[in-house]
């Protein structure tokens, strides 16, 4: 059995980031959370159609063709606790690409804030466009 924690020095509260297109402009964002009480790696995420899940790190590597990264949590015992115990409590919340996306999720479960890089930087770039093509007409 591969232990994902061993293999990319994963710890609780760990982002691990996908690309989503080969560009690797967007990314997949999911958290590590550990091993539970059987020794199984959790990882959770925010899928659109899904919403907020748990998974197995073995099935979801297993589906992952390449890492982007991975995004370390600095936090104490206390604060990895408290990534554990937001995440379970976000559970089945519906995923929203433009207010509820797995980025949105994954900084709410490290930090209590839910924003996502992602979507701030569309929307800055689509009001760019759209002022310079209004100033064109």
């Amino acid at each position: 059995m591969r232990h994902f924690d061993e293999h990319y020095g994963l710890e609780i509260g760990d982002c691990i980031l996908l690309p989503l297109f080969e560009t690797g402009l967007t990314k997949h964002f999911a958290i590590y959370l550990g091993r539970d009480e059987y020794g199984q790696e959790i990882i959770i995420q925010n899928l659109a159609g899904v919403g907020v899940h748990l998974l197995e790190a073995s099935d979801f590597f297993a589906k992952a063709s390449r890492i982007a990264r991975i995004e370390k949590f600095y936090g104490n015992i206390y604060q990895q606790n408290q990534v554990i115990q937001r995440a379970v409590a976000l559970l089945g919340t519906p995923y929203n690409l433009l207010v509820y996306n797995c980025e949105h999720f994954a900084n709410e479960v490290r930090y209590g804030k839910k924003e996502s890089c992602q979507v701030a930087t569309a929307a800055f770039l689509a009001l760019t466009l759209g002022v310079l093509a209004f100033k064109g007409k």
